[in-house]
């Protein structure tokens, strides 16, 4: 299969920069835009990963490792059609973004049921339901994508997964797919200058980088 990797890239993590680059994945950055301007120009972003036959979205503020990407691709493989990682919701809550209980109309954050890492360590199986999926490694055929495209309505990822559940697609998350959020506090800006948004202070634009296979020493 060809995976591309799509990364919502308004900012310069260094550490999460980084083990992106180290995944075995072509990648398309998608630079300083706000969720709203990604939403205007999702069919360029199309148009750039037309050729791929899944694509696979991340934020830009985790630290992702090859073993994460591994498990989504494997569950896809399998014949998942929706499948995604999962990231703490901040540097010191225990709960992630996989979420147990149906959605509402909106995006309510007391309606939420989100499992603990704990929880999902735990799982007796390697996939495990959620009616969430946080665009923490989200994997979907290019098909899914062009059906149901980045919405900011309500939050890109919230919108996606409202859709998808709607329509009857079942999602999953992948047991072994964790990756850690460099989020100070859930749901607020972060205060540390060097995660700070570059959203219209830098050029937005969409790049694509293909990964270069490290040659094996004799």
């Amino acid at each position: 299969m060809a995976d591309l990797l799509l990364v919502l890239n308004p900012r310069r993590i260094e550490e999460c920069i980084q083990s992106y680059q180290e995944l075995p994945i072509d990648r398309l950055w998608i630079r300083n835009m706000s969720e709203l301007k990604i939403t205007e120009r999702w069919p360029e972003v199309l148009e750039a990963a037309r050729g791929y036959e899944r694509l696979i979205i991340v934020s830009d503020d985790a630290v992702v490792r090859p073993h994460a990407l591994t498990a989504v691709q494997e569950l896809l493989d399998e014949g998942h059609p929706v499948v995604t990682g999962y990231a703490n919701l901040d540097m010191t809550d225990p709960r992630v973004n996989l979420n147990k209980a149906p959605l509402g109309e909106q995006s309510v954050i007391d309606e939420y049921d989100f499992y603990t890492l704990g929880e999902i360590m735990c799982w007796p199986e390697k996939t495990v339901p959620t009616t969430v999926v946080g665009f923490a490694l989200t994997g979907a055929s290019y098909e899914l994508w062009e059906r149901f495209p980045f919405q900011a309505h309500l939050g890109s990822d919230w919108s996606f997964s409202k859709r998808v559940t709607g329509a009857g697609i079942p999602m999953v998350a992948a047991r072994e797919a964790y990756i850690w959020h460099v989020k100070e506090v859930w749901n607020r800006t972060d205060t540390e200058p060097r995660k700070r948004l570059l959203v219209g202070e830098e050029p937005a634009a969409i790049e694509f980088e293909r990964f270069k296979r490290r040659r094996k020493r004799v």
